[in-house]
């Protein structure tokens, strides 16, 4: 059994979508820069969908075993923070905004679902 707080919601990040983007910014950095422009000086950035941690673990559960990366699967049980012991303070709710991000980028976040798919499937590639 895995315990899973479901009570603190955010958005996920794949650090592939995140390396992409901030790629982008650089260059897009770099051409304010030769123009004089003022470019912001923090910008945001996750995939997109608005989430608890039991609904990521859930959904690495199910699409892991859809795929076939997992036979024996674990059960996944949501429990309250509380009932959590961490050592760091954790927000109920810690989305980000990346609105702006999305307008410089010219770039359309990705679902996390979907992200998570392509990442899943990436590992099951290695498993082969």
């Amino acid at each position: 059994v895995i315990r899973v707080v479901d009570d603190q919601i955010g958005s996920i990040t794949s650090a592939f979508n995140l390396a992409e983007i901030c790629w982008k910014l650089i260059f897009l950095n770099n051409e304010y820069s030769s123009q004089d422009k003022l470019f912001p000086s923090i910008l945001h950035w996750s995939d997109e969908g608005i989430i608890s941690w039991f609904e990521v673990a859930s959904a690495i559960k199910e699409i892991s075993q859809e795929i076939g990366l997992i036979i024996d699967a674990p059960v996944i049980e949501a429990i309250n923070s509380k009932g959590f012991i961490q050592t760091a303070y954790r927000p109920k709710y810690s989305v980000l905004g990346c609105f702006e991000t999305e307008i410089i980028t010219k770039q359309q976040r990705l679902n996390w679902k979907l992200s998570l798919t392509y990442i899943l499937k990436n590992l099951l590639s290695y498993k082969k």
